[in-house]
């Protein structure tokens, strides 16, 4: 599935990471909002198909252990900027302090390229200036091997370079974490299957951007939609990711994908999972 990079959510592994460039926040810098939530140790709604919902670590193993928030600058190690604890209920509250600029990236940078087959309607940058970075959630949990849980995404946790090869998103000793909180599966009246995945994702603006983008893709497998129109005011934004897939049972019709991207406000709890 081609999906804008603005748009994409961590997915576990047991891999080790790269060193992080600075394993504590800048204590010095003024706390700017928080962000708080829950972790499970498998995802909610893994029955529906996304994954088989085994996991290797249990609740005992992550409780009291080290939640962080990482960003990967365009040039240079993944950096920590975020830690807090998570507590015996596995609840988590971080604070948000500024990111330096050399850590941010171009904002139209943000998106990926897309077939020609596909049809992008509308890519816009109110600001082509603003410069942004996305956060990726992270915990240093105790790694064993197994996988992800997700066909095709044992790797997920390197990212892919632009002229090729990986670079790893996580620091070293850390775990990527998974950001669809929630999962639901409805069957309609003619046997119609729609999935729906909600979760959300942590960006960080040098300004005031409005971002929007729509695109329809369509191949021999499935179809696809791609809507988002964010509004990312200057500092930490919280994002809510939506994804639907509907599969018309016993008809010729392709398996249709929507997601649809928010901003929505930082106060909504964000909820974290580790499957593999």
């Amino acid at each position: 599935m081609l999906v804008p990079v603005l748009l994409m959510g961590g997915l576990s592994g047991c891999k080790p990471g790269a060193p992080a460039a600075a394993t504590e926040p800048q204590a010095d810098r003024p706390i700017q909002a928080h962000v708080s939530g829950t972790f499970t140790v498998a995802l909610e709604g893994a029955s529906i198909g996304m994954a088989d919902g085994k996991s290797v670590h249990k609740a005992k193993d992550v409780a009291g252990r080290t939640l962080a928030l990482s960003i990967h600058p365009p040039e240079g190690d993944v950096r920590t900027i975020a830690t807090a604890p998570l507590s015996s209920d596995l609840a988590w509250r971080l604070p948000l302090r500024d990111v330096d600029s050399d850590a941010l990236g171009p904002v139209t940078q943000s998106m990926v390229t897309f077939p020609d087959s596909c049809d992008v309607k509308r890519q816009s940058f109110s600001d082509p200036e603003a410069r942004v970075a996305a956060g990726t959630f992270v915990a240093a949990l105790p790694h064993a091997d197994g996988q992800t849980g997700v066909p095709g995404h044992e790797q997920q946790e390197n990212a892919p370079e632009p002229e090729g090869g990986y670079r790893a998103t996580a620091p070293d000793g850390y775990e990527r974490l998974g950001m669809f909180g929630t999962a639901s599966r409805e069957t309609g009246p003619e046997g119609q299957v729609r999935l729906v995945m909600v979760g959300h994702q942590l960006r960080f603006a040098d300004r005031d951007v409005e971002i929007a983008l729509q695109v329809t893709c369509q191949d021999k497998t499935r179809a696809y939609a791609i809507d988002q129109s964010i509004t990312l005011k200057a500092g930490w934004n919280l994002v809510e990711n939506r994804s639907v897939v509907e599969v018309a049972s016993g008809k010729q019709a392709l398996p249709k994908m929507t997601n649809t991207l928010r901003a929505v406000p930082l106060s909504t709890p964000v909820r974290l999972n580790l499957v593999h």
